[in-house]
């Protein structure tokens, strides 16, 4: 909390130009929380207060030396942080076509559910549809569901119970949107990783080094032998 308080008052708006600094900052909120938790007599969940403490971790981070063997680790955090933008227009992207996907599903269910609930509310598919596609929330997510997870459950329940020609529904979502679209998304994320590790100069300075040393040591060893044979 000391330190925090310190590089505020040092570096004034430097401080909060580094994304890190954030994550100092809510530590310690979260830490004097804590405290004044435990000084006023407030009714309050300490089980929230072990789960914040995880992010502490993300302090000890900054102390990790930046080092051959956590170039790969750093590759992927400026990879992470790089695509940042683009994960999150991925994310938008395929949450509107699980939207319109699940939409599309509901309406094609809503005759079926409200036919048989009325005949027969008791039966086991009616019930199976319902708990997968009853409602907008229990569609969506189901959608990602089919789209990311096991999809052959789900899709089974509407082409067994309800109607066959569900099968071409699910077919064309799974080649086109969990195929085409994920691929290019990956693709895409790939492309990203690769230009960052490219243009960082300081992991090419440092894979250069790495490149350095093991030229020198595969220079050294035919020396060695023959200053042994030598001798």
């Amino acid at each position: 909390m000391l330190d925090v308080g310190i590089r505020i008052i040092v570096l004034r708006l430097q401080f909060w130009k580094i994304w890190v600094n954030y994550v100092d900052v809510a530590v310690t909120v979260v830490s004097f929380m804590e405290v004044l938790s435990f000084a006023v007599p407030v009714k309050v969940n300490a089980a929230i207060f072990r789960l914040l403490r995880i992010g502490k971790l993300a302090r000890a981070i900054r102390m990790l030396p930046v080092t051959n063997a956590l170039g790969s680790l750093q590759l992927l955090v400026k990879g992470l942080v790089a695509s940042r933008g683009m994960l999150f227009w991925s994310f938008c992207l395929l949450t509107f076509l699980q939207c319109v996907a699940g939409m599309v599903i509901s309406t094609l269910c809503r005759d079926y559910l409200l036919e048989r609930i009325s005949d027969a509310p008791n039966s086991q598919a009616v019930q199976d549809v319902f708990l997968h596609y009853g409602t907008f929330s229990r569609t969506f997510l189901t959608m990602f569901e089919i789209l990311f997870a096991n999809w052959g459950p789900p899709a089974r329940i509407l082409v067994d119970n309800v109607s066959e020609w569900y099968s071409i529904f699910f077919l064309l979502y799974r080649c086109v949107l969990g195929f085409a679209v994920i691929n290019v998304v990956n693709a895409i994320f790939v492309q990203q990783t690769l230009k960052t590790a490219s243009s960082d100069e300081e992991l090419s300075f440092k894979q250069k080094e790495k490149d350095i040393a093991m030229y020198a040591n595969k220079e050294m060893e035919p020396s060695i032998w023959r200053s042994f044979r030598n001798w």
